[in-house]
């Protein structure tokens, strides 16, 4: 497997870079500032050149970058939802940005037969202490269930959830808009 590494930084834009560091100021992370639509087309290449789960072990997390692609690894492998969950599980307390979240959560493409574990799966994050596990379990709730079988659960979900993080607070506005919308 050839230097993920060096791939990213020679993808990277000064101009974006900035504007990013801007965007994204929770990230601990140096940014790169490489565009998701690259992004992911880079993390689709490497999944068709390598094996996902050996590009999940050869990744560091010193790059923004670096962790967005381990999202969009786990996203597009040819794998089922079970097979994914552990790295989904190890994945979400990387998670320091909305940018990363809001990235990751829709690449998942959760089935609809898989609904049900999913949101088994998500519940414990929302009692979560940490501002971007809740962020992503809110936006798993937006992405994926805003429907009449589940409405009622998330409205009491996002009822209680009791949290002063800004991305926290913002998640839940975005989900109560999109019900509102769409329900």
């Amino acid at each position: 497997m050839e230097n993920i590494k060096e791939k990213l930084i020679l993808l990277g834009d000064e101009d974006y870079k900035k504007f990013n560091e801007k965007l994204c100021p929770d990230t601990k992370r140096k940014i790169l500032g490489i565009r998701i639509p690259k992004l992911r087309e880079f993390a689709k290449n490497i999944i068709k050149e390598n094996e996902w789960k050996e590009v999940l072990k050869n990744l560091d997390d010193e790059y923004f970058e670096e962790i967005i692609i381990q999202g969009l690894v786990i996203g597009y492998a040819k794998a089922n939802i079970e097979e994914k969950m552990p790295y989904i599980k190890n994945f979400v307390p990387k998670i320091d940005s909305w940018a990363i979240s809001d990235t990751f959560v829709p690449t998942l493409k959760i089935k609809d037969k898989d609904l049900d574990k999913v949101f088994e799966f998500i519940t414990p994050y929302f009692s979560s202490k940490q501002e971007f596990e809740i962020r992503f379990a809110v936006i798993m709730l937006l992405d994926y269930y805003i429907n009449e079988k589940y409405v009622d659960k998330v409205i009491e979900i996002l009822d209680k959830i009791n949290h002063e993080g800004y991305y926290v607070k913002m998640g839940v506005a975005w989900c109560l808009a999109e019900i509102r919308n769409k329900i």
